[in-house]
């Protein structure tokens, strides 16, 4: 089980999640560059944000592929989304808090 999902490895999932690891490294330098300066990365953390949405959208549209293909439960897919939401929320408001800097 990972993170709720049964999942049985293949080479080509094995070959996804080494992609996969290099989308989240890759987004964890950008939101350590966001997190040093925030107001001179805005749009740094504006398209984070929007990554999120995207991502809130794709697990409401495939709740149901989710649950039947890796057997996860209703309960845990809501976390996942709620969190998701959360988090791009939180990165918009936040990004607009030092609009008037100086």
């Amino acid at each position: 089980m990972l993170y709720g999902m049964d999942i049985v490895t293949t080479a080509q999932v094995s070959y996804m999640g080494k992609l996969f690891a290099m989308y989240a490294g890759i987004f964890g330098i950008f939101m350590g560059l966001a997190a040093i300066d925030p107001y001179r990365y805005k749009l740094v953390i504006r398209w984070a944000a929007l990554l999120f949405f995207v991502r809130f959208l794709t697990n409401l549209m495939f709740f149901d592929y989710l649950r039947a293909n890796f057997s996860m439960s209703p309960l845990r897919i809501w976390q996942c989304i709620i969190m998701i939401a959360f988090f791009g929320i939180s990165l918009f408001v936040l990004s607009g808090c030092q609009e008037n800097r100086e």
